[in-house]
């Protein structure tokens, strides 16, 4: 009998252990036309899990305090951190805007590749950024894709109505 209770009253602590912890995000959904939907920031941070795959902005994403210094997601003071690698999906922003991105790699000590994607060879179209901050040292042809020195690199990627 004492043993049962033991035994009880350990899976009781583990069970409650298990109801703190912080779970990591369930993977999103690909909705019937094959896209992943973006509602949040946290899904626009998140396309860097997987840069082949094909999403849709759903709404307008305001990430002006956000990436404010000392914001959410402001990454090491520079603001916004660029969807790293290079992007081969297809990012439709759905006629949606991102609002209020700030980059500033000024801090660096080289130029960098920087946008909401820091590379793509894929296809972006349909989004447009309002009241957004780009500056330091970076290679930049629009807020949406990357640059160098005013020669857009366009490597079997698509920009549509950015």
């Amino acid at each position: 009998m004492i043993l049962k209770k033991r035994i009880l009253s350990m899976l009781l602590v583990v069970a409650l252990l298990l109801s703190v912890m912080p779970m990591p995000a369930l993977a999103a959904e690909t909705n019937e036309d094959g896209y992943i939907e973006i509602y949040t920031i946290e899904d626009l941070y998140n396309v860097r899990n997987d840069l082949s795959a094909n999403y849709i902005l759903m709404n307008d994403i305001d990430l002006t305090a956000a990436t404010a210094p000392g914001g959410d997601w402001d990454s090491d003071g520079n603001g916004w951190k660029p969807i790293g690698g290079t992007f081969s999906g297809e990012f439709d922003g759905n006629g949606k805007k991102i609002i209020g991105m700030r980059i500033d790699s000024s801090s660096a000590s080289s130029y960098s590749r920087l946008g909401l994607f820091a590379s793509v060879s894929g296809t972006v179209k349909n989004v447009g950024t309002l009241d957004s901050y780009f500056g330091g040292n970076m290679y930049l042809a629009g807020s949406v894709k990357t640059d160098y020195y005013g020669v857009e690199h366009k490597t079997n990627a698509t920009f549509e109505n950015t």
